[in-house]
């Protein structure tokens, strides 16, 4: 394939099918910790839902950005394609637009989500602390190993990063609620819309498909 549609655009387009999987393993994360959480706590959000939550919101905002950065390299390498049909474009360059600039999902890819955040941030979130904080949120966790690793999470640590960005939880909790519902109307498209791309684009070099579940 390589020889025919050039390695540049053939790396892209791989580039983007692992962004696609791995947003597609997050969010199959995200649902099981929800059904976990109701059939374990009744619904209630406890100190790890809240930890476990808030991490895989993180790497996915995080690939949504890369995955925009892999989509502007398709785009890049567009003249490779050689499609007949522009409109098995349109709906993958519109999502390109969204993500390869979004100042959120840059913010969080590059300060919270793919990196545990700049020695310099931490200082600068301490400077503006409190004089009292919670460390640790959770229960019995001087005196319960378990509770310590799999029911806590730590509050002050993520709050100083937050503080250097002039965030707080409920502020980064509202970008992110809306980033999420973005992302999942997205991303609910974006694997078809892709795999359209891909045989539309082999089609017209004339390269066969082969589907072997039939």
């Amino acid at each position: 394939m390589a020889d025919v549609i050039g390695i540049d655009l053939l790396a892209a387009l791989y580039k983007c099918f692992v962004g696609v999987d791995r947003i597609a393993t997050l969010q199959h994360l995200v649902f099981i910790s929800q059904i976990d959480y109701a059939s374990r706590n009744g619904g209630r959000d406890t100190p790890s839902a809240k930890r476990n939550m808030r991490l895989l919101f993180l790497l996915m905002a995080g690939t949504m950005h890369e995955l925009g950065d892999a989509l502007q390299q398709v785009r890049s390498a567009k003249a490779a394609l050689k499609i007949k049909d522009e409109n098995v474009w349109k709906p993958i360059n519109e999502l390109r637009k969204r993500w390869h600039k979004a100042p959120y999902a840059s913010k969080i890819r590059n300060g919270f989500s793919h990196h545990l955040g700049e020695l310099d941030a931490f200082k600068q979130g301490i400077a503006k602390s409190p004089d009292q904080v919670e460390l640790l949120h959770g229960q019995e966790l001087l005196h319960d190993r378990a509770a310590l690793r799999f029911d806590a999470r730590f509050v002050e640590p993520w709050d100083a990063l937050l503080r250097a960005e002039d965030e707080d939880d409920e502020d980064q909790d509202d970008e992110f609620k809306a980033f999420a519902e973005k992302t999942q109307a997205d991303h609910g498209s974006l694997s078809e819309h892709m795999m359209k791309l891909f045989t539309e684009l082999l089609s017209a070099n004339e390269i066969e498909v082969v589907d072997e579940c039939r």
